[in-house]
């Protein structure tokens, strides 16, 4: 919930994009059909400072009944969240950043360093290499840092070739179908299997 509900989607993207898939699921929403979200070979990651927020207890039995294991991410090691809890991660802090000691700074932020290291250990664990992160993350600039020529090159009949003979009707499907944006057009030399290629 709140602003530890913000952290657990980060990490939820974090652990997706290093190889263990996973998703956020709203504590509120999970007593509102979201359940048929989860199943029994899932583990639950439930982030709470206090660790007794209500709509979190309130899906605590509902969790165990599906036989599914909590690991909790909480500051208060004696809470209702933490003695549910097949493990507990101590992310306490002495106080919040906030001038009040009110709003969630210090706690989220210890929250989310915590996470983030969890899901590099499993990361590490799983032998999770460049090669696999490309796969998941093939935009942006990190998705170009890794991209290789091996990856996006076409080979044989993959790559859109048409002869010289061939009519606009032709030229258009073989773009489409191959969908790279263009065509080669070969001519096939007399006594010869190798052919030259002009990219048009």
């Amino acid at each position: 919930m709140g602003k530890s509900g913000h952290i657990g989607s980060k990490l939820a993207a974090t652990f997706a994009s290093t190889g263990t898939p996973a998703f956020f699921v709203h504590p509120a929403e999970l007593r509102h059909g979201d359940f048929g979200m989860l199943e029994a070979h899932d583990l639950v990651i439930a982030i709470s400072a206090t660790g007794e927020t209500s709509e979190i207890k309130l899906a605590l039995d509902p969790i165990k009944r599906l036989g599914i294991k909590i690991v909790s991410l909480t500051g208060n090691l004696n809470s209702t969240l933490a003695n549910s809890s097949e493990a507990v991660i101590d992310v306490g802090v002495e106080r919040e950043a906030c001038p009040l000691n009110l709003a969630p700074t210090c706690s989220t932020t210890a929250a989310l360093a915590m996470g983030d290291a969890l899901a590099l250990v499993v990361m590490s664990r799983k032998n999770f290499r460049a090669e696999d992160f490309a796969r998941n993350h093939p935009g942006g600039s990190l998705g170009k840092q890794l991209v290789t020529v091996s990856g996006v090159m076409r080979l044989g009949g993959e790559v859109p070739t048409v002869g010289l003979q061939a009519n606009h009707e032709e030229i258009v499907n073989e773009i489409s179908d191959k969908r790279l944006g263009f065509t080669s057009v070969a001519t096939i030399q007399e006594n010869s299997s190798e052919s030259s290629q002009m990219v048009t």
